[in-house]
């Protein structure tokens, strides 16, 4: 190389996995990719924009229509059929008043306006629309009519912007639909902002010095109506059925009400044991547990304990009497429940086993 000259090595271009991947696509395939996003975004791709997909659709764009404008021969004819088609779409996104129509109509159907946060792709992308109006009419960039279709559009209001009587509305009208209170842990979204909004509500009511007015007071009370039993509510309908039949409600039973209190005991049962009830439910379930002449696993020990005393062995599923056999078969739940559950188990409980054990092994001689 002569002295003086420098070597010029030439600059290696590096494209975007996402670039290499569209440079691989036929050239139709490009075009309806290009046709998709407009279709899906209702505009055309821009060149500047990340994520990087749109700024490669933006560029092809630029790309063919730069070989459109030069001549007639550079491109195929079904080319320009798509290039007039994303033509309409770029219309539409330097044209507001289609927007702010379009978003008029959507307005209008669903008294509200569109949320560009929203999960549903036609609303959020009114949403996205609306937003950049928004931005035209601070910079005074829209005429005077557009100006007018926008505070007819904004004249609806978002839910969050909503009265707390127009909500309360929305709840009643829904536990009449179902005939239930909307709940908190199910997929449906807008059942899901009810419950919450109900339960929010109720936290307020708690506070002595927050108070609902009339109207909503009276709206809140329908609502209620449609709640659940509480808890000693139920109890006390359970103590009513315990009462007339002096017999406990059968899971088996063809009534679907019966059906429902005897599940309902089933968890009273462990709640008493647990010790999770009030003194008055604690005391209407143990009166309930006695018109039903139920008794507790501490009590059936107890009794298992002074038939092995009396009769010097263990009580057999092969014996003729009732009380031997529901006693032998209690006695096989209880050996289930020391290899399975041994920890819910009280201490006396576990001590009454103890006893009977050691009364057997002794009977026994061992």
């Amino acid at each position: 190389m002569p002295y003086g000259e420098t070597k010029v090595t030439p600059v290696k271009t590096s494209y975007s996995q996402e670039s290499l991947t569209f440079r691989r696509l036929e050239k139709r395939d490009k075009y309806k990719k290009l046709i998709e996003f407009c279709e899906t975004h209702n505009q055309t791709p821009r060149t500047y924009k990340r994520p990087e997909d749109e700024r490669v659709l933006g560029q092809f764009l630029v790309n063919s229509r730069a070989l459109a404008k030069r001549g007639s021969g550079l491109i195929e004819k079904w080319e320009h059929d798509y290039l007039d088609k994303v033509t309409e779409y770029e219309v539409y996104q330097r044209n507001p008043t289609a927007r702010l129509n379009e978003i008029l109509v959507w307005s209008t159907q669903n008294e509200k306006t569109p949320s560009q946060s929203s999960h549903d792709k036609i609303e959020k992308k009114l949403g996205q629309s609306l937003n950049s109006i928004k931005l035209l009419d601070k910079k005074e960039r829209l005429t005077a009519s557009e100006h007018t279709i926008l505070l007819a559009i904004l004249e609806y209001r978002t839910n969050h912007q909503r009265t707390r009587d127009e909500k309360l509305g929305d709840v009643l009208e829904f536990c009449r639909q179902e005939n239930r209170t909307p709940k908190q842990h199910v997929k449906n979204k807008n059942e899901k902002r009810l419950a919450e909004f109900l339960t929010t509500t109720k936290g307020l009511m708690k506070n002595p010095e927050f108070n609902l007015d009339s109207k909503s007071q009276k709206l809140f009370d329908a609502i209620m109506g449609f709640a659940p039993l509480s808890r000693l509510s139920r109890i006390k309908e359970l103590f009513v059925f315990a009462k007339k039949h002096q017999v406990k409600p059968s899971t088996r039973s063809e009534d679907e009400n019966e059906r429902r209190l005897a599940a309902y005991l089933s968890k009273m049962k462990t709640a008493l044991k647990r010790k999770q009830l009030t003194e008055d439910e604690a005391e209407l379930v143990g009166d309930i547990l006695t018109l039903c002449h139920i008794k507790t696993r501490e009590e059936k020990l107890n009794d298992l304990l002074q038939w092995v005393l009396i009769n010097d062995t263990l009580p057999t599923f092969s014996s003729d009497d009732t009380e031997e056999k529901r006693l032998a078969m209690f006695m096989n739940n209880i050996k289930q429940v020391q290899k399975k559950r041994p920890k819910s188990l009280s201490i006396a409980e576990s001590n009454m086993i103890t006893s009977i054990n050691s009364c057997i092994k002794k009977k026994q001689g061992i």
